[in-house]
């Protein structure tokens, strides 16, 4: 039996219950790493890489949000600063404190509803912090989910088909 379909809180530019729109994200110093060490030669691969710059617009509901990390199809479904679903490989979301059930419950059941072949959740508020991988979207439920621990190298399956590093997301203090 499928799963029913997750309301994510807001479209557009109304998160999370707010009507003000939406205050630009810091890009994650992350994304910026994963794009340089995952995907050389992006676009000899046919693919683009986002950090919390693009708006991805969730088919069949149409509802839209914007990721901290999209990989998609190169030049296809693009919408000025908003790409269709069915173009994503892979959306990835880092739980923040403010949004915990939003980014843990939620936008993983919307986006295997919208048949986005993989997720990855970062997640530095877990005990302790973690990376879940999901993958194989059936009926709005994702069939396969890998759990490490932060700093973990995970397997992310095609059609990514990268191996990560996931050190890359821990947030290092300078001295």
């Amino acid at each position: 039996m499928a799963a029913p379909h997750p309301r994510l809180v807001g479209r557009g530019d109304r998160r999370q219950g707010r009507d003000e729109p939406r205050r630009r994200r810091q890009p994650c110093a992350g994304n910026d790493r994963f794009h340089r060490r995952h995907v050389p030669g992006g676009k000899e691969r046919d693919r683009l890489v986002f950090g919390g710059t693009v708006d991805v617009c969730f088919f069949p509901a149409r509802d839209t949000y914007i990721p901290d990390m999209v990989i998609a199809h190169a030049k296809r479904g693009m919408w000025g600063k908003s790409i269709r679903s069915e173009h994503v490989l892979l959306v990835g979301e880092i739980v923040s404190a403010g949004s915990v059930e939003e980014d843990r419950e939620r936008k993983p059941l919307a986006a295997a509803w919208a048949r986005i072949p993989v997720m990855l959740l970062i997640d530095p508020f877990a005990g302790p912090p973690s990376v879940t991988v999901h993958s194989d979207p059936v009926d709005g439920v994702y069939k396969q989910s890998v759990r490490a621990e932060l700093g973990a190298t995970v397997q992310l399956p095609k059609p990514v088909d990268v191996d990560l590093d996931t050190s890359i997301f821990i947030h290092h203090e300078e001295a």
